[in-house]
């Protein structure tokens, strides 16, 4: 249970950096508070209550189980081997597996549990805008997709950051992370994606699969002397 002890420890440690905070609170902000209450107010003449809140929100909501793993787990990894407090950790009783589990649950806590609250302020917003919520598509949205994508995040950027000199380097490649986000966003403002129950559903499996191959990849070359040396 020694990761649990990590993901405690880790937790705490997140919660008191504001260099990792004040992102994980501003995207939130702008995506379901910011944006929409600015474009309820000019809706009727650019449209965007159609264009946004209909097409682009749930592909842009989508993003922030992604963006925040990253982001948290960059500083988690690749910073301490930036702050040269890697050595220590590695010196603990935990394994490295132990290691990158506390981490990561971690991250996925901060993760989800912003993107949660997020849609309970969005929704909120709704009620008092007056615009719709599709409840059954929200809930697989919240409870089947975006645990998968949020862990999507974290793999990546843990594999990424193994391989990072430092916490810049790895947020620069962190942005190949959100590239199917952005290419989701696309396709559906376009209309060629339908992201409708069924689809999202798929898109589910589809990151679970990914995260188990991610997973895979990691247990092979995951190793102390290359998180000391990379």
């Amino acid at each position: 249970m020694k990761f649990l002890i990590i993901a405690k420890f880790e937790l705490s440690e997140i919660l008191r950096n504001y260099q990792i905070m004040l992102p994980v609170i501003i995207l939130p902000l702008v995506v379901v508070t910011v944006v929409p209450l600015a474009g309820t107010q000019f809706g009727e003449i650019s449209g965007f209550i159609d264009v946004y809140l209909k097409s682009a929100f749930l592909p842009i909501f989508l993003m922030i189980p992604v963006s925040l793993s990253a982001t948290v787990c960059a500083d988690s990894i690749a910073g301490e081997k930036e702050r040269g407090t890697i050595e220590f950790l590695l010196s603990t009783p935990a394994n490295i597996l132990e290691i990158i589990a506390g981490k990561a649950i971690a991250g996925f806590i901060i993760s989800y549990g912003v993107t949660v609250l997020s849609f309970v302020v969005y929704a909120v917003m709704g009620l008092k805008l007056g615009y719709t919520i599709d409840w059954d598509m929200w809930a697989i949205a919240l409870l089947i997709l975006s645990p998968p994508l949020a862990f999507f995040g974290i793999l990546a950027m843990v594999l990424i950051s193994f391989y990072a000199r430092g916490v810049r380097e790895a947020q620069q490649l962190g942005i190949f992370i959100i590239l199917p986000m952005i290419v989701l966003l696309i396709s559906t403002i376009t209309r060629k994606f339908i992201l409708n129950e069924e689809n999202m559903t798929i898109l589910a499996l589809m990151f679970y699969g990914l995260n188990a191959i991610l997973l895979s990849v990691g247990k092979g070359i995951l190793n102390p002397e290359k998180l000391l040396t990379g």
